[in-house]
């Protein structure tokens, strides 16, 4: 099911678990326990190279790399501030501040027509998008309707210019998941608020939602409505009361396949999907589940993991500094 592209790779400087991983286009970007951030090339089969290492200004919570893998972008645990860093020689590119450490977590990078760009929630409800590395505001939108919602995860789509926005609306106890396009938002702020308010064709509200793309141009969803939906003759018509995963067509909205599951995945936590598996982020590690009824599942544990949609691979550090690449695409 998923095959190892590299022998297990020693790091010895980052014993012991390091923070924050991120894998992305075929550069590792590691922080340790110090606060320091390393870029690691080199997956060819002859090991790791480290590239360029440099000190953060707080402790990590977050780490994503851009698609293109041109940049790297930081979160903390402690502040509200936003640091893009481009690749692999980790100088500084773009520093942000957003309300608060938690609005932060929805930070992402994404690109759109040859440029990339940061998309930040400031304050509550409100979207804006930034070019990299001048600062240049793309669009900037409110999600105000039916109530505020809160943005607390953004994930880009891949082959396409759609990003998936989870979080939840005011007041209310379970997740959202909608998504809005990228080019509309430029043409008319008012595009993420038309999404927010009509979620169609995509949507889905459960108290775990998580979502990540599903190559050419679709995604990969996570849900669980615990106990909550009960009705199968409700209007959600084939996810009503569905504990799983599910693949779906961003164009039309239309579900292309179901896959029983139930797991440790937060709300929030990566995903993606090739031909033949869906990859799935969890607490303790990375799970693999084929698309295929039949086939068996494979886990590999660990706290400390990265996941590459576009190259279809994932990342693993254990404990005592070994590192893992596995390729999860078409055997």
């Amino acid at each position: 099911m998923i095959r190892a592209v590299t022998e297990r790779v020693e790091l010895p400087s980052l014993q012991g678990a390091p923070a924050r991983m991120a894998l992305g286009n075929g550069t590792l970007i590691v922080a340790d326990h110090g606060n320091t951030l390393h870029s690691v090339v080199g997956w060819d089969g002859e090991g790791a190279v480290r590239t360029e290492s440099v000190a953060l200004a707080g402790v990590p919570s977050g780490l994503a790399v851009s698609p293109s893998a041109q940049h790297v972008l930081i979160t903390y645990e402690d502040s509200g501030a936003i640091d893009i860093m481009s690749l692999p020689d980790l100088a500084p590119a773009l520093s942000l501040t957003v309300a608060d450490a938690k609005a932060s977590r929805a930070a992402c990078l994404s690109r759109w027509q040859g440029a990339e760009f940061v998309l930040v929630s400031p304050e509550r409800a409100v979207l804006e998008a930034r070019s990299i590395p001048d600062g240049e505001l793309a669009f900037k939108g409110a999600a105000t309707r039916p109530n505020p919602f809160v943005f607390d995860r953004l994930v880009p789509v891949l082959g396409a210019d759609e990003v998936v926005a989870i979080g939840y609306f005011h007041s209310e106890t379970r997740d959202s998941l909608f998504a809005f396009s990228f080019a509309a938002a430029v043409a008319n702020a008012g595009a993420v608020e038309r999404a927010a308010s009509q979620r169609d064709p995509i949507e889905d509200y459960a108290y775990r939602i998580a979502a990540g793309p599903a190559p050419p141009a679709g995604i990969v969803v996570f849900r669980d409505p615990e106990d909550a939906e009960d009705d199968p003759d409700s209007e959600d018509g084939a996810l009503y009361g569905f504990r799983g995963l599910y693949t779906r067509r961003l164009a039309d909205g239309q579900v292309t396949g179901r896959f029983e599951y139930d797991g440790p995945v937060p709300s929030g936590s990566p995903l993606f999907a090739s031909e033949s598996a869906i990859v799935v982020g969890r607490i303790d590690g990375v799970e693999v589940v084929p698309r295929a009824g039949s086939a068996e599942r494979t886990m590999v544990y660990s706290t400390v993991y990265a996941l590459d949609a576009g190259q279809l691979r994932f990342a693993v550090l254990q404990p005592d500094g070994s590192l893992t690449i596995y390729d999860a695409g078409p055997s």
